[in-house]
């Protein structure tokens, strides 16, 4: 402990050049301004949902003056009281409450549905449902609009993070140490995050709240054909019930009118005779009593057969609502499982292609240390190889420098041998072509040891010729011999 210094608290931003942390400071400016961009576009995303809800509710308001429109039409006749319902068979509304369909209750309606106060934003609309009210019979049960309440305040937060980040950055823009700025940089990281986390999650809602105001959308233009199509159908079953019923009125009064008349004459009769003019009248109001009934059965079939087909097209729009109802749930949950499966694939396959990319760099990097090393090898055995071949054609020349050696000295000793011989045989011809000396010289024994001499100098001298000659050939074949082995080593 003595030889040890003072505890050091480790500074992360201590040791980053300022190059690095410029070019990182940099990358946050440019992804602040992108952070920024997207939140422009959050924002007219949130322009464009109070638009569609504006028109949503333009359309529910136009929904219900047609409703009140459709009240304020004139009720039928007391004979037709069993028509009072006709306005189911138009199809239902969501903020038009279908009257009861017990008869003895034909003017008794149900209050409309009180809707929840809409607080003007875009984080908050209502989703009007394509079906009416059940009738009492069903329990006296009713559909309430789907409410989606406020969402969560993330503009807000969103709002507290870019606050946060700008004081960070003009912190950090401020800041005199350069050791500080890893620090502040490190800090407007974890803000990044947390501001890309919360923008996507807007993201994400936005999208959520863009396909629900395009359902929306597309539902309040079906309801707007359907009522427009349903008043259409009432304001013809109308007119033609207002048609039969005039037909029916007129057949009564006519019917009324042939008994009225037959009554009159038969007084006039009276005179001639009772017991013949008696039997007229009778006919004549039980025609008239046959005509009138037929008329009202006429009618009532026709009635019975309306109230019929009342009740079945009752029956099938219900039956169809609720097809509809459950086809379209279905349908939604269908696209939102593909959306997460979709979403799920893509990440998948972000995730494979980043590690296909890691793979892929590492065997790169692989194969370039596997190529730099056998480089490196095949140089290393090259360069040992070169050298044992240059030691060993070093050794062998060697050797024959050191066999040539003792033959250059005897070619030296054997050529100064030479001139020698030749310097004495020139002597010997030099004295042999002087003078002749008296006959008598010859015979003596100095003129014959001259001349053996002079026999012996020259074979001498022939001999040394040969062994010279002799030895040159020897000095010409090692010489080709090594030649030939150096060309051999240099070939390959």
């Amino acid at each position: 402990m003595e030889g040890r210094g003072p505890y050091r608290i480790y500074d992360p931003g201590g040791g980053v050049p300022l190059g690095e942390a410029s070019a990182a400071f940099e990358r946050l400016v440019e992804e602040n301004s992108r952070l920024k961009e997207k939140m422009q576009g959050i924002k007219m995303l949130g322009e464009l949902l109070e638009e569609s809800q504006m028109e949503a509710s333009r359309l529910r308001q136009k929904a219900e003056e047609l409703v009140k429109d459709s009240e304020l039409l004139p009720p039928p006749s007391p004979s037709l009281a069993s028509f009072d319902h006709l306005a189911e068979l138009t199809g239902k509304d969501a903020d038009v409450p279908a009257p009861p369909a017990d008869p003895a209750h034909p003017c008794d309606k149900p209050e409309p549905i009180p809707k929840p106060p809409s607080s003007g934003t875009s984080s908050e609309f209502e989703v009007v449902p394509t079906e009416g009210h059940s009738p009492p019979e069903s329990s006296g049960r009713t559909r309430d609009t789907t409410y989606l309440g406020p969402l969560p305040h993330e503009d807000s937060n969103l709002m507290l993070h870019l606050q946060r980040l700008e004081t960070t950055l003009s912190v950090c823009a401020e800041e005199p140490d350069r050791s500080q700025l890893f620090t502040h940089l490190s800090r407007m990281a974890l803000e990044f995050n947390r501001l890309a986390s919360k923008v996507h999650k807007n993201e994400q809602r936005t999208s959520i709240l863009q396909t629900l105001c395009e359902q929306l959308r597309k539902e309040n233009e079906a309801l707007k054909a359907k009522l427009d199509k349903g008043l259409e159908q009432r304001d013809q079953a109308a007119e033609r019930l207002r048609e039969e019923n005039l037909e029916l009125k007129k057949l009564l009064t006519s019917s009324g009118k042939d008994g009225a008349s037959g009554r009159p004459g038969s007084p006039k009769l009276e005179g001639a005779g009772k017991k013949e003019v008696a039997p007229q009248p009778q006919a004549s109001v039980t025609a008239g009593k046959i005509s009138e009934v037929g008329a009202l059965g006429a009618a009532e079939k026709k009635v019975r057969m309306l109230e019929q087909q009342r009740t079945e097209l009752l029956e099938v729009n219900k039956q169809w609502d609720q097809h509809f109802r459950s086809m379209k749930q279905q349908y939604e949950q269908k696209i939102t499982e593909l959306r997460q499966k979709l979403a799920d694939l893509q990440k998948q396959v972000t995730d494979l292609e980043a590690e296909r990319e890691q793979k892929q760099r590492d065997f790169d990097r692989k194969l370039l240390l596997a190529k730099s090393k056998i480089e490196m090898e095949e140089a290393s055995t090259d360069k040992e190889q070169l050298t044992a071949e240059a030691k060993e054609l070093r050794q062998k020349v060697k050797y024959l420098q050191d066999q040539l050696s003792p033959l250059t000295r005897q070619r030296e000793y054997q050529e100064k041998e030479i001139q020698r011989l030749n310097r004495a045989l020139e002597e010997a011809l030099s004295m042999q072509a002087s003078p002749a000396s008296p006959p008598t010289a010859f015979g003596s024994p100095e003129g014959a040891g001259g001349l053996l001499r002079k026999q012996e100098l020259v074979t001498q001298n022939e001999l040394l010729k040969q062994q010279v000659r002799l030895r040159e050939e020897g000095r010409q074949e090692v010489l080709s011999g090594a030649g030939a082995f150096l060309r051999a080593q240099d070939g390959p």
